[in-house]
Formats: C-alpha cells, structure tokens, sequence
C-alpha cells in the first residue's frame, strides 16, 4: 500500500465574561486529505512442483509483478465553533458546540486512471457537554457529539473488493464521574455510539452496511502516584468493556447470527518511575 497524507490546523479561542457568566470561546478549522494506491500480492506458480528436502526441486520462479488494484482518496475538512459556560466559580459548566464537516471520496480506475465515483457528503453537526464539580475531588460530566465520517471500503476477501461507501454519520453518549483524591485519581464513564452496521454476508460474501450498530461500554481507569512528588512516579490502571448490538438489521433479524460482532474486555497496567526515566537518558 502507497499511503500519503497531509493535514492542516488553524483556531483561535478567548476568554471573557458576560453578566458573571464565564465564557471560553473556541472557533476551529481542519483540513485532511490523502491518497492510497494498493496492490495486489505476488501471484502463485501456475502448477504444482513435486519436490523433497534431500533433493530439492524449486520449480519455475514466481511473477514478481505488483498490479494496482485500488485507488482512493479522501478529503475532510471541518469548521467548528464551540463555546464553554461557567458559572458558581467553574463549577458548574456548559459547553455547546457546532461543526460544518465535509467528506470527499473519489474512487479512480487503476487501467486509465480516470474518476468512476465519488461522493461529497456534508453535515452540519452538534455538540453538547455539561460538567458538575459536586466537591473538590468529585466531578460529575455528560456528553453528547455527531460526526461525520468517510464510508467504509470493502475488504480484498469480498466479492464485492474495493466497493467504497457513502460517508456516514456517528452519534456518541457518554456519562461519568471522576474522583480526584491527590494521590490517587479515578475515572468511571458509560458510554454507547451508534453508527452504521457493516458485516460480510456468509452466503455471497458480499461486504455491504446493513442497519446500525450499537456500540455500548464501559470505561474505568486509575491512576495512583505520590502526592509530594507527582511527576516522579505512578500506577496506571485502564478497562474497557465493549458489547456491540445490531439494530435493525435485515441479516441479523432474519437469522439471529451476531458472528460478525465482537464483544471485547482490555485492561491494562502500567508503572513509571523516576528510575526508569534516567535509564532511558
């Protein structure tokens, strides 16, 4: 696979206030865009070679040729504007936010090089948060975010290999808390995204998005370190468990058959110590 990206940024944010409300006003802009060129594995001898390991027989030399077998490319840009309300000396905030995004996919032949399809989605979506500090060390938060993503490509195995899809639209929740003792800090979150199903169907192995799939979990993570030295050393701890549903599926509802969802458990640990650190030096 040939891959290249580029990518560009530009914001400006400002603080003040109005009325005793705190604002923090943040106005963004983004640009993406790549191309990928992918090519296909070296192919098989066309016969079978009778060989053994006292005597070895190669046979004739595998085409070391490389075809092209898909040309991509993306472009996404965004402009958001977002905008965080304070209030009770910050402890309760407000943040409210809007993006204008865009998706462009061009799909192009890999014999003569011209365009066979493209799509140009474009979505205006929003964004809410709200965020209770109940004490010092306890805070409470919600959330809620729309984004627009590129379609998915089907995979070299389908029948249907290199079909690219409509961009598509994901809606994320996510509620938590998070406890803040010092020396040891720990954060609780549940959250679900909701997003376009895409599976293989076993019978004609042909790719394609079916439905929406509901992506639920949780989120619990812990991070303990000494209070008289915080950046020398530490513990990380981190889980995350995810179960995908189907909803409204054609495949799944007519057969029951989930095979192609993955429900998954991860937890991780880590340590750091100062000790460490000056080894790495």
């Amino acid at each position: 696979m040939q891959l290249e990206k580029k990518s560009a940024e530009a914001g400006l944010r400002a603080t003040f206030e109005t009325f005793g409300i705190g604002h923090q006003l943040t106005v963004n802009a983004t640009h993406y865009d790549d191309e990928q060129k992918d090519f296909g594995r070296r192919s098989v001898p066309g016969a079978n070679v009778t060989t053994n390991i006292y005597h070895p027989v190669w046979g004739a030399a595998a085409d070391e040729s490389w075809p092209a077998v898909q040309h991509l490319e993306n472009r996404l840009a965004s402009y958001g504007v977002a905008d965080t309300l304070s209030v009770l000396d910050d402890r309760l905030q407000l943040t409210v936010g809007v993006r204008r995004q865009q998706v462009l996919t061009d799909t192009f032949s890999v014999v003569t090089g011209d365009r066979t399809s493209r799509y140009d989605e474009s979505a205006t979506t929003p964004a809410v948060a709200l965020l209770v500090k109940v004490t010092d060390d306890l805070s409470l938060y919600a959330n809620y975010i729309e984004g627009l993503s590129k379609g998915a490509v089907a995979p070299i195995t389908s029948a249907n290999s290199g079909e690219v899809f409509a961009p598509y639209k994901s809606k994320q929740k996510e509620v938590g808390l998070k406890l803040d003792l010092g020396s040891f800090t720990h954060t609780l979150a549940l959250y679900q995204i909701e997003r376009p199903g895409s599976y293989t169907d076993p019978v004609s192995n042909v790719f394609s998005f079916g439905g929406e799939q509901r992506n639920r979990g949780q989120l619990s993570r812990d991070l303990a370190r000494q209070r008289d030295q915080p950046h020398q050393q530490g513990l990380l701890g981190h889980a995350v468990d995810v179960q995908p549903w189907p909803w409204g599926s054609a495949h799944c509802s007519a057969s029951g058959d989930h095979r192609f969802l993955t429900q998954y458990r991860l937890a991780t640990a880590a340590c750091w110590c100062a000790a460490i650190r000056r080894a790495m030096q």
